[in-house]
């Protein structure tokens, strides 16, 4: 029993997440639809790459959203409005051809507060074992909240080859 609370406190500890940012699954008529936003798109480097996110960072927040990658292996648009940026971030995540659609999230501060949004694409889980191959971190460094973003350790193994077994439940 005690190694299963461990494990919980250690799952759920905010040092685990980032801490102070996190993203929350959110319906289109939950957007806040003032301000202006830039829009980070990231990964989409070749047709099947799974690594693919839209970022709309508020602009004027205080905030500056930044992908924890090298600046090719993703672009930025400024000064859009939420419609359009919203719009063309779908299109990109949409143009995966193994996407089944994408989820929008809204990016929250411990306050409730919205610094942005992201849209994620979602592929079949019979072939990767789960909907939201993404593990999408966020952690707030001064006036930067800085995004690592990744593939679930259970979907790079069967894209590495490793995972021809099948995928771990639970992972």
């Amino acid at each position: 029993m005690l190694i299963i609370s461990l494990g919980l406190i250690l799952f759920f500890s905010p040092s685990v997440y980032g801490g102070e940012v996190k993203s929350i699954v959110i319906n289109k008529a939950q957007q806040d639809r003032t301000g202006t936003y830039r829009l980070i798109l990231y990964g989409g480097n070749y047709l099947a790459d799974l690594q693919t996110l839209a970022i709309l960072d508020l602009e004027g927040d205080g905030f500056v959203i930044e992908p924890y990658a090298p600046e090719f292996d993703y672009t930025e648009k400024s000064a859009m409005s939420l419609e359009d940026a919203l719009q063309y971030g779908e299109s990109f995540v949409k143009g995966l051809p193994s996407s089944l659609g994408y989820e929008l999230r809204s990016i929250i501060d411990t306050h409730g507060n919205t610094l942005g949004y992201e849209i994620r694409p979602l592929f079949d889980p019979l072939r990767y074992g789960v909907m939201d191959v993404l593990m999408v971190d966020y952690q707030k460094k001064e006036d930067r909240i800085i995004v690592n973003i990744d593939l679930r350790p259970s979907v790079e193994r069967q894209i590495d080859g490793e995972g021809d077994e099948g995928w771990v439940w639970g992972e």
